[in-house]
């Protein structure tokens, strides 16, 4: 009986003890579970479309709300030479409505955005400073509480790179043709001088003759 009464305290501390790090761990699993059904989860997407319509390419990113509760989103768009290239105002303007106008995105429902590839095009170009390479290329989405999502846009970033080599080689292409039209302009100049110069020779010639030859015939006559 002594024995047990020794050990009792430190059976009780261990116990206490136990007990404590079994409600951490629960507090901590509830703390998890909460948070996933609080903060927007986002699965997202970027494709390149055809509009029949128009018969042009648009690039369209689609994000898709898969939490039981409803999101607000505050900014979306791009990322590329981790700078963002945000699309939120264009798209909230676009739809006449004011610039702070909270955007939801509810329960498994989606926002698709459509984006001219000239547009992005240009913006990308004045990034790379002319260079047709385009680097990592990702879409992202920020809700309200400021979680960002982000997510790979290989096949965007693909034509984008195409788009701007064609341009490229087209520029280069312009400046070789030019370079060649004005070396056969600066040619032909050169020509005529030539020729300008081979009648003022003959010219010459032709006087020197008559003055040379002028004495011999006034002698004949």
């Amino acid at each position: 009986m002594e024995q047990i009464n020794e050990y009792i305290g430190i059976i009780t501390i261990s116990g206490f003890g136990l007990m404590l790090i079994f409600m951490l761990f629960l507090l901590a699993k509830q703390n998890h579970v909460s948070n996933y059904f609080k903060n927007a989860k986002f699965i997202i997407s970027g494709i390149i479309d055809f509009e029949p319509t128009t018969s042009e390419n648009y690039y369209t990113i689609k994000i898709f709300n898969h939490n039981v509760n409803d999101a607000r989103v505050t900014s979306f768009g791009f990322v590329y030479k981790q700078q963002n290239i945000d699309y939120y105002q264009n798209y909230i303007s676009d739809r006449g409505l004011t610039s702070d106008y909270k955007l939801m995105i509810y329960s498994r429902d989606y926002l698709t955005l459509k984006i001219a590839p000239s547009a992005l095009t240009k913006i990308i170009s004045d990034m790379n400073n002319g260079t047709y390479k385009v680097s990592k290329l990702q879409i992202f989405v920020t809700d309200s509480l400021g979680m960002t999502t982000i997510q790979k846009a290989g096949n965007i970033r693909k034509n984008l790179q195409n788009t701007l080599y064609l341009a490229h080689e087209e520029k280069n292409k312009a400046v070789k043709e030019q370079r060649n039209k004005l070396k056969l302009e600066l040619k032909l100049q050169r020509q005529e001088i030539r020729k300008e110069k081979r009648a003022k020779r003959r010219t010459k010639l032709k006087g020197f003759w008559l003055r040379l030859s002028k004495p011999f015939r006034k002698k004949s006559k």
